[in-house]
Parts: C-alpha cells; sequence; structure tokens
C-alpha cells in the first residue's frame, strides 16, 4: 500500500574500530538534512515533492556509534548492501518493526552505496538529497525510471534506465542542482510516479471526455509550484503531461519544458522530442501524436504544446482526440478492391483513389514522383507497416511498386 502522512526512518551514524576518530558531519548536520524543515533538507524535498502525501516529521537520527570491528572485518563479513545495513541495525540494537526504514551511513566508503529493501547504504560521498531521496524512494516503494534510448548508465542495467533526466528516480544521472550545506538536490518526481502512489489530486488533473472525439485547450501550472491555482498535470488516455520550470527542485533543469510521461509496470518513461538525439523535454510549437493526415483517417489522440509562458507560470497546450473511421464506402486506408474509391496515406501525404480508375497505378505514380519519397525501400516499409486497411490492396500495391522498381 503506497504510504502516507509521517515515514518514520531510522538514520544511524556509524564508524568503525580503526575509524573511531573521523565523523565527517555533527549529529545536528543529520537532523537537519533528514528531520528540520525549511533547511532545504530530504524533509522538505519529501514533503513537496509528494504534494504533501509524505514526511520525515517522525524521523530519528541516531548519534554516531563505533561497530565493534575493524572495517576490513566487516566488509569481508558482509560482502552485500543488505547484510551491512543489517549489521548497523545489529550494532545499534534496533527494533526495525518500529521503522519504516533504515539509513546506514559510515564514515568511510564501505562499496556499493544505495538501496537493499527498507534500507538505504551510505558514505561521505553521499551525504546529499538528491542521492538520499533516490534511494529513500525504492524505501517508499519506487522503482527505477527510464527513456526510450537505447543508452544503458551500467553495464548491468537495462536500456533507458536511469535516463529520466527529470525525475528523481533516475539519479544519479539527473538534472541536480547544488545546495551549499546539503550539495546536490532534485530533481522532483514525475506525476505518473506521483499518481502510481495516489499522491496527485484528481482536482489538480485535466482529463478528457472518456468517449468520442475532441478538441481542448488547457493550461498548466509547473509541479514545483502546487500552492499556484490549475491543473499541475493533464492525463491524455495513458499519458500524463506536466509543466516543469527552473527553480526549487527543478533548479537543475536546463530550460522550462513541458514533460509527457507513461507508466509501464512500476516503471515511469518519459517520451521523447527527438528520439534520435535523446531530447525528452516539449517545447512550444511541438506535437506528440499521429499527424493530422494520420488523425483524419485512423484517429488517436495528438497533444500539441502551444506556448511555455515561465514569467507567469504557464504552459498552454491542445488535446485532440479523435475516432477513427470504421466505414468502408467513405474514406479508407487504400478505398475497396471492390469500389476503388478512397485514400492512400503514405509519409504524411494523403493521396487520392478515384472510384474505379486504376487507384493502385496511381498511387504508384504518384509515390514515383521526384521528392515524394526518399527511394522504394522507404514506400515499402509504409506500406509494410501494418498502417493500412485492406490487406488485398496493399498486396497488389507492393506488387505493382515491386515491379516498377522505384
Amino acid at each position: 500500500m503506497p504510504p502516507t502522512g509521517s515515514q518514520k526512518l531510522a538514520v544511524l551514524l556509524c564508524k568503525f574500530q580503526d575509524t573511531a576518530d573521523l565523523e565527517p558531519e555533527p549529529v545536528n548536520y543529520f537532523r537537519d538534512l533528514f528531520v528540520t524543515k525549511s533547511t532545504g533538507g530530504l524533509n522538505d524535498y519529501w514533503t513537496d515533492a509528494s504534494l504533501g502525501g509524505i514526511n520525515l516529521d517522525t524521523t530519528e537520527v541516531f548519534e554516531w556509534r563505533t561497530i565493534e570491528q575493524n572495517r576490513a572485518d566487516f566488509l569481508n563479513a558482509r560482502p552485500d548492501r543488505g547484510s551491512k545495513i543489517q549489521g548497523a541495525v545489529d550494532a545499534f540494537s534496533l527494533d526495525r518493526s518500529q521503522f519504516a526504514g533504515v539509513v546506514a551511513l559510515f564514515n568511510v566508503g564501505v562499496g556499493d552505496s544505495g538501496a537493499a529493501g527498507a534500507g538505504v547504504l551510505g558514505a561521505p560521498g553521499d551525504y546529499n538529497v538528491t542521492f538520499l531521496a533516490h534511494e529513500t524512494g525504492h524505501v517508499f516503494g519506487f522503482d527505477h525510471s527510464f527513456d526510450q534510448s537505447g543508452r544503458k548508465a551500467e553495464t548491468w542495467s537495462a536500456p533507458g534506465e536511469y535516463y529520466d533526466k527529470y525525475d528523481i528516480m533516475s539519479a544519479m544521472n539527473v538534472f541536480s542542482h547544488n545546495h551549499p550545506r546539503f550539495g546536490q538536490r532534485g530533481p522532483l518526481l514525475c506525476t505518473a510516479n506521483l499518481d502510481r502512489m495516489g499522491w496527485l489530486l484528481s482536482s489538480r488533473v485535466w482529463t478528457g471526455p472518456i468517449n468520442g472525439s475532441f478538441s481542448e485547450c488547457l493550461d498548466l501550472v509547473p509541479l514545483g509550484h502546487p500552492e499556484m491555482p490549475g491543473y499541475l498535470a493533464a492525463q491524455v488516455g495513458s499519458y500524463y503531461v506536466e509543466l516543469r520550470t527552473q527553480d526549487r527542485w527543478d533548479a537543475g533543469i536546463p530550460r522550462p519544458c513541458v514533460l509527457i510521461h507513461a507508466m509501464y509496470g512500476t516503471n515511469a518513461t518519459v517520451i521523447a522530442s527527438d528520439r534520435a538525439n535523446w531530447v525528452n523535454d516539449w517545447q512550444a510549437g511541438q506535437s506528440f501524436g499521429p499527424s493530422q493526415a494520420a488523425m483524419a483517417i485512423g484517429g488517436g489522440i495528438r497533444i500539441e504544446v502551444v506556448s511555455i509562458d515561465p514569467s507567469n507560470m504557464r504552459a498552454r497546450i491542445c488535446v485532440t482526440r479523435q475516432a477513427g473511421r470504421n466505414d468502408r464506402e467513405g474514406v479508407l486506408f487504400v478505398g475497396s478492391i471492390a469500389v476503388g474509391d478512397g485514400w492512400v496515406l503514405l509519409k504524411d501525404v494523403l493521396f487520392r483513389v478515384p472510384p474505379k480508375g486504376g487507384p493502385l497505378r496511381e498511387v504508384v505514380d504518384l509515390a514515383a514522383q521526384p521528392g515524394e519519397f526518399g527511394g522504394r525501400d522507404e514506400l515499402l516499409a509504409a506500406l509494410e507497416s501494418g498502417l493500412l486497411g485492406d490487406l488485398g490492396s496493399i498486396r497488389t500495391l507492393i506488387a505493382a511498386v515491386k515491379r516498377r522498381g522505384i
């Protein structure tokens, strides 16, 4: 069940016998980092990022304690994250059942930092909001976020994993910014992740009609400014649309932008505006979805970014959903073999097929004209993409194209 309200974490500050003289930060630093409000720390982050869904008000920070082992002996006995976290729990004689999670922070490096179950393992390089927000995010039930690319952040990671730089669950490969006291901070969670946890109020989300065609324009306010009235997100089918601005927890993003996300299982995925160049934000004048020509025949959903106005904290988007044509007598992809009346959509260009006038030949002739297509292979790929409706006509058209050799 998604977490709500105060999340009581146990923060354990650990030293070894051979590093007992080293305390990188005083205990009050960690209390401010984890618990105290209005410090810019982790409690502030989760209060804001969850839109008030959770906080860390009841989290306890335990003072530095020396584990009765040298560092090397401890690491040899505990090779993985989970056992190292449990080693800290044992040193403090902690009852884990009293806490939502454990954060074991050591005064020196202990190998691979990160989350394991309901625990987080960290070292001096991890005393920052971005790392701790990401790893405690796992404790609260979040999985990694993705983009649509085939890039791999690590040899062991999946393609696209850790590449939504606008979402904390892709840390440490995110657009963060530096805080003078707590190091890296931000960015926020995307609205797809927020909705999965039940933290995105329906009153702050625009949704279109359930059935039928429609076209509507609306304004979004920044996700990082929930104090402003208006929509924080638009939900269009399975897609979430949000506005992000360069301030607060999102101060590290490169520019104000609209983002589009979808959930695939438990993983949020950012939808690219330019997949060839790995650009994942959307700017004014860009559109997501089928072209207008394709919409006219096959229907679908189209999202247009009309404007982004950072000074007034607004983005204007227009959403269109159009039902596809089901009749066989009017606008078809390749018309009817018997009647020969309809249209052919090739590379966002509609070609008219007159009744009983040799439609396949006309289309082939048009396709063969200079400038219509990059070549024969591109045309065949378009025809074989599965978008067309009358398979008999498609096969005939492909055969004609191959004979013509265009």
